[in-house]
């Protein structure tokens, strides 16, 4: 299926004639990446993947209003915003977001199994800290009404749109590029649900129709409730292959009409892709077959997790490969191994972190 949304400003040639400027933004262990459109003088067309740090929450805010900066008093509008999946170092700017922009359209993987809810509710309480907003907010008013063509966040009616059938793509019809999406939507959550409603009956955690709610305030990390259910998800997340990274959606982002210029353009986004699973590897290089080859741009898997950034993802020599990581993270990402693959392998390494300095920017014409 294809949405065909373009901006309201005056249409352009369908064949890509703007400048677009795309950005990985200097948030740590997060994920914040955008793209940035300009038709002709005045006009201009903004696209966000995900919006999230675990490392550099204090400058967030900062970064936001750096990348987006209010013009004559007004707020600039994104057009779309691609959420990956909802942990919290991916979505817990998006607060902060909307309070500095005006978003158009958000896109999610169509997570509405209750399992998953209650598994990645657990993985952001464990995983954030007390003293900020952990993404847990964000999931809440998105899936309150799982049904909802659109959701009302901090006074703003925003369409929603779920990607439900695996794959799908977006056009921004008169700027002539497109958003090509893909998600395992794999994972099997229900035996952590059966242990954690054993060890946590209610009212930890309820379910009342589609809508979900855990009681977050019995799982602060000075209670031995927190530290029994720390336990419970670390025993559970050994396996990999339960773990909920396994329907981060993948975005390539790509003019409508490939050429070996523009072939120059393709990025691709991939969040916590699941790589290590070789089915999830394989689907994700089938799906994007016809243009595997050609898109010079990538974003390492998962920060540069060990797990998730096998040899065979690498395949094509000569890519940007961006990494996004905390200097001071404890996951010890990137993995030096994988580095030292990839640059065997002649790829162009480039790390983004917290420094201001690494923000990395591509210009195209």
């Amino acid at each position: 299926m294809r949405i065909s949304e373009s901006p309201s400003e005056s249409p352009i040639s369908a064949m890509f004639q703007s400048k677009m400027t795309r950005t990985f933004h200097p948030v740590g262990q997060g994920a914040f990446y955008s793209e940035r459109f300009y038709c002709g003088t005045d006009n201009v067309c903004n696209v966000v993947y995900d919006c999230g740090t675990q490392t550099n929450h204090n400058n967030l805010s900062k970064i936001i209003g750096n990348a987006f900066p209010t013009i004559n008093g007004e707020k600039q509008k994104i057009n779309y915003l691609f959420v990956s999946h909802f942990h919290e170092d991916h979505i817990n700017g998006i607060k902060m977001l909307l309070q500095e922009c005006d978003i158009e359209w958000i896109v999610i993987p169509a997570i509405m199994d209750k399992n998953i809810l209650l598994c990645d509710y657990i993985h952001n309480t464990i995983r954030s800290e007390e003293s900020y907003d952990d993404g847990n907010w964000f999931m809440e008013q998105i899936l309150s009404n799982p049904n909802a063509e659109s959701v009302e966040l901090n006074g703003q009616i925003i369409k929603l749109r779920k990607l439900d059938s695996q794959r799908d793509s977006i056009e921004l019809v008169n700027i002539g590029w497109e958003y090509i999406l893909y998600c395992p939507l794999s994972g099997d959550w229900k035996e952590f649900v059966e242990e954690f409603n054993k060890e946590f009956p209610a009212p930890y955690a309820q379910f009342n129709g589609n809508n979900f709610m855990i009681l977050k305030n019995s799982f602060t990390k000075k209670t031995d409730g927190f530290e029994r259910l720390k336990k419970l998800y670390k025993n559970y997340y050994k396996d990999p292959k339960k773990n909920d990274n396994y329907y981060s959606m993948a975005v390539l982002s790509k003019p409508v009409c490939s050429d070996e210029k523009t072939d120059e353009m393709m990025c691709l986004y991939t969040g916590d892709y699941p790589a290590r699973d070789n089915k999830c590897l394989q689907e994700l290089k089938t799906y994007y077959d016809g243009y595997w080859k050609d898109f010079k741009t990538m974003q390492v898997p998962h920060h540069g997790s060990r797990y998730d950034n096998p040899k065979e993802l690498y395949d094509i020599s000569g890519r940007h490969c961006v990494y996004s990581y905390g200097t001071n993270n404890r996951f010890h990402h990137p993995c030096g191994k994988m580095l030292s693959e990839l640059l065997i392998k002649q790829e162009s390494l480039i790390p983004v972190n917290e420094d201001k300095r690494y923000e990395k920017n591509f210009e195209y014409r």
